[in-house]
C-alpha cells in the first residue's frame, strides 16, 4: 500500500518495508557495513513521518 494511504484509510493498519541487505551489510552474512547509519536515519525519518 502506498505511504499516502497510511492514516487516511481505516483498512491500512501496517506498513512493510523491504531493504536490500547489501545496502547495510557486508555480504555474505558479514558485519554491518558503512550504510547502516544512513539506513537507520532513513528509517527514523519514515517512522517520524507516519506517526504524525
Amino acid at each position: 500500500m502506498p505511504l499516502e494511504f497510511h492514516g487516511e484509510r481505516a483498512e491500512v493498519t501496517a506498513l512493510m518495508v523491504e531493504i536490500r541487505r547489501d545496502t547495510y551489510m557486508s555480504e555474505p552474512g558479514g558485519p554491518a557495513g558503512p550504510g547502516l547509519s544512513r539506513l537507520a536515519s532513513a528509517l527514523g525519518a519514515l517512522v517520524d513521518a507516519v506517526t504524525r
